[in-house]
């Protein structure tokens, strides 16, 4: 028990120096000041939906006023009934350092929910508005910022609206940054302020399920099942903090006011009802009759007052007076253990050191917040360690419970000596396994340039000559080793079909997924020649699947059976094929009743079973069908930076004229490299054109 201690401190250290570690001010713009508001409100504001210029009117329109700079943690008190929504603005310049690199806001904290727009351009919210509001006040804001909204030569305006509701807020040093650094600021606040929290009411839980256990097995010690209650009571209270980091939470409908009173107002109360009940379990002790009445009114009547309190501004007001009766229980608990202590009664002392996390990380809050946070700026801004001390105490009461059992103790020590043989066989293991992964590695690295070739001499070297089909094949990998996968089946000089997949990822693995690809795909397509191509894809994928284990790289891609001028097509998560008639009028191939232009889910991924959906059509003397990797469609250049797209594609096809798959290839190429100008490709760029003569 005397390890308690100096743990608890290394903690807190811990926690202070990660919040120490911001990001360098000479590469972000910081938004902690120079904020104006406004308290318009009605249809004149914009919405998500707006377009940017309607923003930017409304910005230019609306009469700002400046906000002070210790108001940006108190936008309530700029409302007179602390309810309703605040807009903040803000005009910044970009450095020149920042140019060319991808940017994101970082607002740090917002309470209670925000819309937050970029030069007029909507980047992004947290939190619902009225009439289904509920608070996102613990989501990290980290929105990114479109290259095309930067006004690199001039200001650049930043409009947030905040729904306030008794309490309203940006907090945690908001900037304007490279994404990475935002991210990394993003993710330290997010861990401190709501995953940690997560994590520790996850441990509770396992905690609570052990001492259940415990009690079932020695009835006896009734501690057990206090303290698992304990830890249950404490997991629920802490969702207040990580409630979004849920999948599905909080769900439609979900009230939040009805959540703080539950959660945040009512569970405190509880817990120091049932603290001093474990402290009474442990040292084998009741409570007089006329102290149990009293504990129990100190927790009915707060969590009475709360439940009845008509909305979220009064409940806000009337909390710090309620949180006045959690004094009264916590010096009771104090009492009963300092009286253990001086009766000298077994298990008093580290009972006592156990709860010691509470005070230590209590003065450090008081410390940091209300004393030096006065003085020193952005001490206000860190966490309050005060919730981390309580999982403390929770940690070392569990300590304190394992080392009382004496049977307890040495069924854990029992487990721990054959625990610590396993780890160190496994860490054994692991230590050859990654001898064997780095040679692997090093020697993957040496046959790079002759997986190229390998790769390159699988693929078909020319275009198959075939009746009734023009064909023709542009084919560049970005470097090395291509991703990108095609294959012509022919029988004798009969074309029978054609297929083009995309493998995710770049270099030596995703090029040796496409060639166990195409094993895989050539022996199904030949072997299924008698099914619909929509089985052919599902077979493959599930071959692929089993084929490449535990390798993460999946396939998107197309495949098209031909019988005479019939095609046959179905699509797996690829960019969609275009369809030329002779007129050259151009339309996408689209899968009757599919929800977009991709006819099914991308192949190869484990745990997913994607829908693949065929269409069959007849194609004419003349007719071309173009298809390619996403590398064409999704391109763009320094002097173009909108992608190249869908309808470019389309329309270079169609200009192609009636002449043969080769011109027509060539001539998107052309509209292509034209679009692109010294830019080069970024990915692996393969495109075929089959034509009907």
């Amino acid at each position: 028990m005397r390890k308690i201690l100096p743990l608890c401190l290394a903690f807190t250290l811990v926690l202070f120096s990660l919040c120490g570690c911001g990001v360098s001010s000479s590469e972000s713009v910081s938004l902690s000041y120079g904020w104006s508001y406004s308290l318009v409100s009605g249809d004149f504001a914009p919405s998500v939906q707006s377009e940017p210029k309607e923003v930017l009117s409304f910005t230019d329109s609306v009469n700002f006023i400046p906000l002070p700079d210790d108001q940006l943690a108190l936008l309530e008190t700029l409302l007179p009934e602390k309810e309703g929504e605040v807009w903040l603005k803000k005009t910044v310049y970009l450095p020149s350092s920042l140019k060319g690199q991808d940017l994101s806001l970082y607002l740090g904290r917002v309470s209670m929910a925000d819309e937050t727009w970029f030069n007029g351009s909507y980047i992004g919210g947290e939190g619902t508005f009225p009439p289904q509001e509920f608070s996102a006040w613990n989501d990290v804001r980290l929105y990114h910022i479109p290259g095309t909204a930067v006004n690199w030569e001039g200001e650049n305006v930043i409009l947030v609206r905040i729904r306030v509701n008794g309490e309203g807020s940006i907090v945690a040093n908001p900037f304007i940054g490279a994404t990475r650094q935002a991210k990394y600021a993003g993710l330290l606040e997010a861990f401190l302020n709501s995953r940690l929290n997560l994590l520790f009411a996850f441990a509770m839980l396992i905690i609570a399920v052990y001492h259940i256990i415990l009690y079932a097995k020695r009835p006896s010690e009734h501690e057990n099942i206090v303290f698992a209650v304990l830890n249950i009571v404490s997991a629920l209270y802490m969702s207040v903090f990580y409630l979004t980091e849920i999948p599905g939470l909080p769900w439609k409908g979900m009230s939040f006011l009805w959540f703080q009173k539950i959660f945040s107002s009512c569970l405190p109360f509880l817990i120091v009802l049932l603290v001093p009940t474990f402290v009474n379990s442990f040292l084998k002790r009741r409570d007089h009759i006329a102290v149990l009445i009293i504990r129990f009114v100190l927790f009915a009547v707060p969590v009475v007052l709360s439940l009845i309190t008509p909305d979220y501004v009064q409940l806000r007001a009337v909390r710090p007076l309620l949180q006045l009766l959690l004094i009264p229980p916590v010096i009771y608990t104090l009492a009963l253990i300092i009286t253990a202590v001086a009766k000298k009664k077994n298990y008093a002392v580290p009972l006592l050191l156990g709860f010691s996390p509470m005070v230590l990380t209590l003065l450090v809050d008081l410390l940091l917040h209300n004393l030096l946070g006065q003085y020193i700026k952005g001490l206000g801004d860190l966490p309050y360690f005060t919730a981390y001390g309580w999982q403390l105490v929770i940690l070392a009461l569990l300590f304190v419970l394992a080392s009382k059992s004496s049977s307890a103790f040495i069924q854990v020590e029992d487990l721990n000596q054959n625990l610590e043989k396993k780890v160190a066989q496994r860490t054994d293991e692991l230590t050859r396994a990654n001898a064997e992964l780095e040679d692997a590695n090093r020697r993957a690295a040496r046959d790079l340039k002759l997986a190229s070739f390998v790769q390159q001499s699988f693929y078909a070297r020319s275009v198959p000559s075939v009746d009734g089909w023009d064909i023709a094949l542009y084919f560049k990998p970005m470097s090395g080793v291509s991703g990108d996968l095609y294959d012509f089946f022919t029988k004798g000089r009969t074309l029978e079909g054609l297929g083009l997949f995309d493998v995710s990822g770049h270099g030596i693995s995703s090029g040796l997924v496409t060639m166990l690809s195409k094993t895989i795909i050539d022996r199904v397509f030949a072997a299924e020649s008698g099914q619909p191509v929509s089985k052919v894809m599902a077979d493959i994928n599930h071959e692929l699947i089993e084929a490449k284990g535990d390798i993460q790289n999946y396939l998107t891609g197309v495949l098209v059976r031909i019988k005479g001028d019939r095609v046959e097509y179905v699509n797996g998560g690829h960019p969609p094929i275009f369809y030329r008639m002779a007129n050259g009028r151009v339309v996408p191939v689209e899968v009757p009743n599919a929800s977009n232009e991709d006819s099914g889910g991308i192949i190869g991924m484990a745990g997913i079973e994607p829908e693949f959906k065929g269409i069959q059509f007849t194609m004419k003397s003349g007719d071309a069908l173009i298809m390619y990797t996403d590398c064409l469609s999704e391109s763009s250049g320094e002097a173009n930076p909108e992608q190249f797209g869908y309808q470019r594609i389309m329309e270079a096809f169609s200009a192609s004229g009636g002449s043969s798959a080769k011109q027509k290839l060539e001539s998107v190429l052309s509209a292509h490299a034209a679009y692109m100008g010294s830019t080069p490709a970024n990915d692996d760029l393969t495109v075929i054109v089959l034509q009907k003569k």
